[in-house]
């Protein structure tokens, strides 16, 4: 890219006080300032709600159902870089936001991985990418290549070789 002219006295301060009008920056991060860090928040549940000393695959299934919901939003915006151009047209702003692809696999990824041997969990996790591959009419193949992503280690996870401890500890019925 190359430098063009200096501006003028007069169009720095437009620039900076449109700087300063429209950016706003905080101490942290915020959901309404950036739904990835929402999602982030979202994904914590999740993995919290699984760990093995609290156990709670419902409290998981129900904010998978919120990360399903934000991602059906976002993929209705289009994520991914924006760019803003002048009047002639030449960018003079990018805004690197992650594109659908690096959004989906951070509010998964993990979910998924620690929900591996509980079918409640990994039924809502497809339930979630049908959902998203539902908006494909939006976004075309970039919102079904994604969900392709994430469906198919889930599809062609093993299944425990023992059963549940709970399972295991349940007299058998009288034959």
């Amino acid at each position: 890219m190359r430098a063009s002219a200096p501006l003028s006295s007069d169009a720095m301060q437009r620039v900076q006080d449109a700087v300063d009008r429209d950016v706003r920056t905080g101490f942290e991060r915020s959901a309404s300032g950036d739904v990835t860090f929402g999602l982030r928040q979202l994904t914590d549940v999740v993995n919290k709600a699984l760990s093995p000393g609290i156990n709670d695959p419902t409290t998981a299934v129900h904010a998978l159902g919120h990360i399903s919901a934000v991602l059906c939003d976002l993929a209705d915006r289009g994520p991914g870089p924006l760019t803003f151009h002048d009047a002639e047209g030449k960018v003079r702003l990018v805004l690197n936001h992650p594109t659908l692809p690096e959004v989906v696999q951070a509010a998964l990824t993990t979910p998924r991985r620690y929900g591996a041997s509980d079918p409640q969990v990994l039924i809502r996790t497809v339930t979630v990418l049908q959902q998203r591959a539902c908006h494909a009419g939006a976004g075309g193949p970039s919102l079904i290549r994604p969900a392709q992503d994430q469906h198919r280690p889930i599809h062609h996870a093993k299944r425990p070789a023992e059963p549940h401890p709970r399972c295991a500890a349940a007299p058998s019925p009288a034959t």
